[in-house]
Order: structure tokens, then C-alpha cells, then sequence
């Protein structure tokens, strides 16, 4: 029996560091949050790679942002930033959003934001991360609920809605500002009734159920003080709310950023000064969704063909691979702008679906289900060339569906070795203690 449960615990320690990949170069940490009350864990994800686009510290329920990042939610510990790594916050109509933020270090000319958006986008986008928004940041538009936007001297909420999915948006929102509720309700020091200097609970409750949204109230809370913004059709035009509904009910993805420049928008007149006379870390925590959990499937098959590629043939060789013939991947020809020009293959034998454009890697990437892709030929913007697949890095077990399958079935074989090196040395060292399980 002692036996047993020294193997047990040897398979259980190998499946453990398996499985522990998080954090790696496109996952900075994770963080603890709710759904409802039941506690969950959600990893943090960002397109820049070895958290490149600025701070992102995470550590039980709080993650710690300084300067210059833009990040999301992630589906899980992910090793790669593609449109199905998301999660989604779905079902809002009727619950809530809650958390606690600290702005106490961001001053005029900043912002900390939290918001939803409806990506991914039908492809990577010009910052390969399928980001998009109601003021079409990277060329693609999309729903947008600002959950916070934010300094220490003023707090906006702002739903942005659109007349389809990826377009005719509102790119000022229908915004609700804690400046319209007086000088003295929000700022830093003890005179506001939310001092800024400390942090606070902010609570969005969206009314309604399904997906008619009839309107949006935000109650900002510090100990036994608090403040209310309220948003509805009254205030944001008629059919507003409903036509935010749609997207709060099919689901949206958690993001978050940190900015500066000028945000007269957001706090003046409080502020005079867009300067960034502060801008230190923004501390967000406590997260609480009353809704449900997703995750993103991925864009559109198709995705979006952008102008002719400048001239140029498409690198032929060793730039190309394919992994268990069921992908190919290539990187673009010098010069050509990969988020804008698409890409494709045809094979000698088999087929491949449409190619997308990954920035991180500065590749395209090609589904080739079946029975995968023989001697591709690559076209970019009208130049065409033929893949030698004496030059391919080819994996011909049978049936992988994904790029992550070698990598999975690899590092499986090197768990069953660890297992059974183990055992084999756990049995002689209890036959040399002459142990009577093992006699």
C-alpha cells in the first residue's frame, strides 16, 4: 500500500509540472475572481509577448498595472495568442459587475480603464492581438461597454453601441460622469464624498433580462459613503439601451488598459492641467461577475482580404513548415504589411482553409483539415511560389487537429518516462531497505 501511494503521488507531481506553463511569454500572471460566488481563477493575456507593452503584475485578486499596457482575459493558461484564447462575459442583463480599483497614483492626462468588447475581429488586426472598439482603434470597430475610465479626479461609464457587428459605432458613447454629480462628490481628499486617495467599490448593474437592457446603474461605494450614475434610454436616446442588449447577453471580452494623453474629455474641467502631473500604477481587485463565463471561438473563417501587396515574392524554403500536415505556416515577403494583405495555399493533395496573419510572429498561419496539404504553393498579394516539401519540418502521426499537438504529445512522453524512472527507483530503494510490499 505504501507502495501505491508513492506511485500516486509521483504521477500526480509529473501531471502537475506538466501542466504548470502559466506564466509564460504572452500570459504575465493570473488573477482570482468570482463568478456569482463560486471562486475561479483567470489568466491574463496580451499580444505583445514577455509583457512588453508596459507593467502587469498580478497576485491573488489584484493585478498591479503601471503605464502602457493594454491586456484581457484569457480562456485559460494558454500558450499562444490567437481569437479562441478569450474569455467572455455573457448573460449580463440582470446581473452585475463589481470590483475595486485604486487611481490614487493616476493624476490629469490619465486614464485607467476596464471595459467589454465584442472581439475578436475577423482577423488578427494591424497589432495582431484581434482588438477592436467603438472608435475603431487598429481599423476595426466593434460594441464597447466601459466599465471604468478613470484618475483620481473624475470616473466615466460609457456604453458605445453599433448598428452591426462591426460597424456604424458610437464612438462617444452615451457617458455618464461623476463631474455631473457636483464638485465634491469625487476626488482626492477627505471634502469628496469618494476620496480618491484610497481605493473604492465600483458596481455596474445592468436592468433588464435576456437581452432588453432598459438601463445601466453604476454605484461607486467608500465605507458607508456613496455615489450613483444612471444611464438609459431617457438619457442616451431612444432604443439605445435595447440595442446594447444583443452583445451583454452573446458575450464580450474582459479588457483592460492604461493610458495618458490629453483626457479633457474625461476630467476637465476638474483638471486644467493634461499633463500627466501623476501617472504611477493603477491597482484593480476584488473582481465579482453576476453573469456567466465563455470563451471565444475564434474569428470568422474569412478573414477581411486588405489592398494588393507592394511587389515581392513570397519566401519560399526553410520560412515554411507544416506541423502533422494538417497546418502550414510562412512568414510575408519583405515589405509586405501581413495584417493587411491576404494570404493563401493551395496543395498538390488536400486543402487548406484561409490563412490568418499572427503579428507576434510575424507569420501566416493555414488550417489544413483531412488529410492535410501536400507540396503547398503559397500565394501573397498575387505572387505565388511552391513550398519544396523536402524543405518542410514535417510530423506524420495521424490525427492532430492542433498546432499545440507535438508539443503536448512531447512533453506526455517525457511525463511517462519521469513516471516510470521514478517507480524504478522508488522499487530499489525499498528492496534495498528490504521493505515486505516489494519481498
Amino acid at each position: 500500500m505504501y507502495t501505491f501511494w508513492l506511485i500516486i503521488a509521483a504521477v500526480t507531481l509529473c501531471l502537475t509540472e506538466e501542466e504548470a506553463t502559466c506564466p509564460n511569454s504572452y500570459v504575465p500572471g493570473s488573477i482570482s475572481y468570482k463568478v456569482g460566488s463560486t471562486s475561479t481563477t483567470g489568466y491574463l493575456i496580451q499580444a505583445g509577448g514577455s509583457n512588453s507593452w508596459g507593467k502587469v503584475t498580478a497576485s491573488g485578486s489584484s493585478v498591479t498595472i503601471g503605464k502602457g499596457p493594454r491586456f484581457y482575459l484569457a480562456s485559460g493558461c494558454v500558450s499562444a495568442f490567437a481569437g479562441n484564447a478569450f474569455s467572455t462575459f455573457a448573460s449580463l442583463v440582470g446581473g452585475s459587475i463589481s470590483f475595486t480599483v485604486d487611481v490614487s497614483q493616476l493624476g490629469c492626462g490619465t486614464n485607467a480603464a476596464f471595459y467589454l468588447v465584442n472581439m475578436p475581429t475577423s482577423g488578427a488586426g494591424s497589432n495582431g492581438d484581434y482588438y477592436c472598439d467603438a472608435n475603431c482603434v487598429g481599423g476595426s470597430c466593434c460594441a464597447e461597454m466601459d466599465l471604468l475610465e478613470a484618475n483620481r479626479w473624475a470616473l466615466q461609464i460609457s456604453p458605445h453601441k453599433c448598428t452591426s457587428a462591426t460597424g456604424g459605432c458610437d464612438a462617444g458613447g452615451c457617458g455618464k460622469n461623476t463631474q455631473s454629480l457636483g464638485k465634491t462628490a469625487y476626488g482626492p481628499g477627505s471634502s469628496y464624498t469618494i476620496n480618491t486617495s484610497s481605493a473604492y467599490n465600483v458596481k455596474i448593474a445592468f436592468s433588464g433580462s435576456g437581452s432588453a437592457l432598459t438601463g445601466i446603474t453604476t454605484t461607486i461605494s467608500q465605507g458607508s459613503k456613496s455615489i450613483t450614475l444612471s444611464q438609459s434610454d431617457s438619457a442616451c436616446g431612444s432604443g439605445y439601451m435595447s440595442a446594447f442588449g444583443g452583445v451583454l447577453k452573446a458575450g464580450m471580452v474582459p479588457v483592460w488598459s492604461y493610458w495618458t494623453g490629453n483626457m479633457a474629455w474625461l476630467d476637465s474641467p476638474a483638471c486644467s492641467n493634461e499633463n500627466n502631473e501623476v501617472a504611477g500604477n493603477f491597482i484593480f481587485s476584488n473582481l465579482v461577475v453576476s453573469g456567466t463565463v465563455g470563451k471565444t471561438t475564434g474569428p470568422p473563417s474569412q478573414p477581411p482580404s486588405g489592398p494588393p501587396a507592394p511587389p515581392g515574392t513570397p519566401v519560399c524554403g526553410t520560412s515554411g513548415t507544416t506541423t502533422n500536415q494538417y497546418w502550414v505556416e510562412f512568414k510575408a515577403p519583405s515589405g509586405v504589411d501581413g495584417s493587411k494583405t491576404s494570404a493563401s495555399v493551395k496543395c498538390t493533395s488536400g486543402s487548406c482553409q484561409a490563412c490568418t496573419w499572427f503579428a507576434s510572429g510575424g507569420k501566416y498561419q493555414c488550417s489544413c483539415p483531412g488529410s492535410g496539404c501536400t507540396n503547398p504553393t503559397i500565394t501573397v498579394g498575387g505572387k505565388a511560389c511552391v513550398l519544396s516539401a523536402s524543405a518542410l519540418t514535417e510530423d506524420t502521426m495521424a490525427n492532430s487537429s492542433t498546432m499545440d499537438q507535438p508539443m503536448i504529445i512531447g512533453v506526455s512522453v517525457v511525463a511517462a518516462v519521469l513516471v516510470i524512472t521514478i517507480i524504478v527507483i522508488v522499487v530499489i530503494y525499498l528492496k534495498k531497505k528490504g521493505s515486505p510490499e516489494i519481498a
